[in-house]
């Protein structure tokens, strides 16, 4: 009753926003609760900054910076959106705010904001927030700058004193991952300005390589068996390692995928299908192995048995914030992924669309340009089937996930391809059997269901593919025996 009367005051699309704005609000929260904590773990992902600072600022201003870093997005977003409400609240009626972002030397942005300089010279981007003072409000002094970052810490003609978080909480919170936050304050021909600082550790975009480092694997830690070429059917209670093998469908909610292969949203991959150790996929054509260039080649090529050390890259789109968001904790915490390189897209149809050629490592995820080669594939794929989104006309799009594998298919995709639907599972099992998708899901399996399958069948192709290359092998040298 109350689904039906929120729906009937509100809008579809204005029921998303809200949902959207609801989940923004838990996720600050819990990084809050963290930082409170000391429990707060810096992760950068690549970020669109052009992108994301323009959309925070509105018409409110102009901006001059980069097109994307990798930073800690949390941080750098608490501490933009902190530094606009206090420009806005205390800036000159119509004027202009200017929001700068730029790569800079961490020696060179502790002399300006005071700070020693014996650190060793890193990247970090600097990005400054500047608005001009409404009139009869003073120019801050050099001491009120410092201690404006003081928690409780007011001034009867500061301009700095925002309802928002408060500066000692975006103090606490740059602090907390190794950057810097400062105000500066100058008198030009207009009156008086003030410019809020933050400096935080970052870099340029990488290119999605293999990483070498810490793999999730299976619960137990052991590789799971090799999957049958038949259909299987998970269900929720059961543990997907032991059900990979195959076995008699199950009653209750499922997730279907076929032995043949992988298909994920979250796309990643790398040298021979997966690093070097994935078998062939559902989605690549024919099961081919697709060599993408020998820099690509990882080094499970001396193991013995694939290299389970190496992070895989995850790709996800969905139109649903929430549902992306819920994709990274998976890639994250479930898959162990490397989240330098993984990433949810689908905030846009513009995304939507690149999504596939993210998927085959031909554009940055960030700026949705084409990269030089070599392109190294996602290991995984995770697709929502229904999505709709607004064009520029504000006509109504619809992108199924469906489709958007099938492409993958026919461009030979090397990794994993994982649909959720919202469908029945009778339509969801259909969805599994589709060519190009590997795998199926109800939209209400849980994350470490959908995560431990999909990671369960990368590392069950990863032990298909170093068997069939080790028989080939000794194949050979019987041949040069003779």
């Amino acid at each position: 009753a109350v689904c039906s009367m929120v729906f009937t005051l509100f809008s579809p699309h204005q029921v998303r926003a809200m949902l959207d704005d609801a989940s923004t609000w838990c996720h600050k929260r819990q990084v809050f609760v963290q930082l409170e904590a000391r429990t707060y773990e810096s992760v950068r992902v690549d970020y669109a900054v052009a992108r994301k600072l323009r959309l925070m600022l509105g018409g409110d201003g102009v901006i001059e910076a980069v097109s994307a870093a990798r930073v800690d997005s949390n941080i750098l977003e608490l501490t933009v959106q902190e530094a606009l409400s206090n420009a806005r609240k205390y800036r000159s009626p119509d004027s202009q705010i200017v929001i700068k972002a730029e790569f800079a030397d961490r020696r060179s942005m502790d002399a300006d904001d005071g700070a020693g300089n014996d650190k060793p010279t890193a990247e970090v981007l600097h990005v400054s927030v500047d608005s001009l003072n409404r009139r009869g409000l003073e120019r801050m002094s050099e001491d009120e700058c410092k201690r404006a970052f003081k928690t409780g810490t007011k001034f009867r003609s500061t301009a700095h004193l925002s309802d928002g978080v408060g500066l000692g909480t975006v103090a606490a919170a740059v602090l907390a991952v190794g950057g810097h936050a400062w105000l500066t304050t100058y008198v030009a021909s207009d009156g008086n300005h003030t410019v809020s600082h933050v400096s935080l550790p970052a870099a340029t975009c990488s290119t999605p390589t293999a990483s070498v480092s810490s793999c999730v694997s299976s619960e137990n830690g052991d590789a799971p068996p090799v999957p049958s070429m038949g259909g299987a059917v998970v269900t929720e209670s059961e543990d997907c390692a032991q059900q990979v093998g195959g076995g008699p469908p199950s009653a209750g909610r499922t997730g279907t995928y076929q032995g043949g292969g992988w298909c994920s949203d979250d796309g990643s991959g790398g040298g021979w299908l997966q690093h070097e150790g994935c078998g062939g996929s559902a989605s690549g054509a024919d099961g081919a192995l697709v060599r993408v260039g020998s820099g690509d080649q990882s080094s499970s090529d001396s193991s013995s048995g694939g290299n389970d050390n190496i992070k895989l890259r995850c790709v996800g789109v969905d139109d649903c914030s929430f549902l992306r968001t819920l994709h990274m904790l998976m890639f994250e915490n479930i898959i162990g992924a490397d989240m330098r390189t993984s990433i949810s897209v689908g905030a846009t149809l513009e995304e939507a669309l690149a999504f596939v050629d993210i998927a085959l490592g031909r554009v940055d995820p960030c700026t949705l340009k084409s990269k030089a080669p070599p392109h190294v594939h996602a290991d995984i794929a995770i697709l929502d089937q229904n999505m709709a989104f607004l064009d520029a006309a504000d006509e109504r799009v619809e992108c199924l996930g469906a489709d958007l594998a099938a492409r993958l298919r026919e461009n030979r995709f090397t990794g994993v391809t994982c649909l959720l639907s919202g469908a029945s599972a009778e339509e969801v099992a259909q969805l599994a059997a589709m060519p190009g998708i590997d795998m199926a899901f109800e939209k209400d399996a849980s994350i470490k269901t959908i995560g431990s399958c999909v990671l369960s069948m990368v590392h069950a192709r990863r032990a298909a593919l170093y068997q069939n290359r080790a028989g080939s092998q000794r194949v050979r040298s019987r041949g040069e025996l003779v």
